[in-house]
């Protein structure tokens, strides 16, 4: 969960034609765009695009929402397992491949998050589209990375300067409009406890069991642990377990926002938790489920706190 992927018209282009080739692990893909012919090295770096799609339809990740490639060191030992490793070996400078990859190959330790959202079972096969803008030998890529990274990394933080205040407004106008009593913080978030619990405050490295109803700020739900909330909301899933879920807090399991709420509460507290974009995906959409720059509305109830 809540772990912290404008989709490429060029890098999409091409869903859907040919037929799929099989390596011997089973790896299913298929050439959309040919290459130049040089391909990677030992240690040579790779700037990559890529989007994770089910049925070409929900989008659990794209690369191309972010201002910077996905950069990837390539290796002369890399595992044919079926993974998106494999994937790699396969491709060459301007190169376009989709694939089909197994969920629990391609998502590993978030494979539980995708899970509870898309009702994917391991084995659900996740169509991948990659493509190495570029391969550079190390020397090479140091030299872009002195030209490039700091000037990206500026305009992304410009951006999120601006974002963080649109946030920030939005927020103040819906509790201004509401008259809401809210707690803030220094980074932005605001909260409203609607029930204080008794005991200590969770510490980082503690792990806690949180129930939870998420909401976009236009009220949308996207996703709760409750089992009456989903039924209410006509969302509910037979197949999922509707159960608080269980982090550690402080090390990055959940989004930002989450980290630092929880945090602020005592066991058996419950609060209502305005988190800006910044704290929750940022400029990356979840899926058709979460827009990208999204201001997210949780109801929690810290249920246990345990080391």
């Amino acid at each position: 969960m809540l772990k912290k992927i404008i989709i490429s018209i060029l890098l999409l282009q091409g869903f859907g034609c040919s037929t799929y080739t099989q390596t011997s692990s089973g790896l299913l893909y298929k050439t959309i765009n040919k290459g130049n012919g040089k391909k990677p090295r030992h240690e040579d770096y790779i700037l990559l695009k890529a989007v994770y799609t089910i049925d070409k339809k929900k989008i659990l990740y794209d690369s191309t929402t972010n201002h910077l490639p996905v950069v990837y060191q390539y290796k002369k030992k890399m595992p044919k397992d079926g993974s998106i490793q494999e994937l790699i070996t396969l491709l060459e400078e301007e190169k376009k491949i989709e694939a089909k990859i197994k969920a629990s190959h391609l998502l590993g330790k978030s494979f539980d998050v995708f899970q509870k959202k898309y009702n994917l079972q391991k084995e659900s096969p996740i169509i991948v589209l990659i493509a190495a803008e570029k391969i550079m030998t190390p020397a090479e890529y140091t030299s872009w990375q002195e030209k490039n990274i700091q000037q990206l990394q500026n305009q992304k933080q410009q951006k999120m300067e601006k974002q963080k205040k649109q946030d920030i407004a939005h927020i103040d106008a819906y509790v201004k409009k509401h008259n809401l009593k809210v707690e803030k913080t220094a980074t932005g978030l605001q909260y409203i406890i609607l029930q204080k619990g008794l005991g200590d405050l969770p510490q980082k490295g503690q792990k806690v069991k949180v129930h939870y109803t998420g909401k976009t700020f236009e009220g949308k739900l996207f996703d709760t642990s409750l089992a009456d909330v989903a039924k209410e909301h006509q969302v509910y899933n037979a197949q999922r377990t509707y159960e608080p879920i269980a982090f550690t807090l402080g090390v990055g399991q959940v989004i930002a926002g989450w980290d630092e709420a929880i945090a602020l509460f005592p066991k058996g507290s419950k609060a209502k938790i305005f988190i800006p974009s910044y704290l929750a995906y940022g400029d990356q959409a979840m899926g058709d489920i979460i827009p990208a720059n999204s201001i997210l509305v949780f109801d929690i109830e810290l249920v246990d706190i345990t080391n």
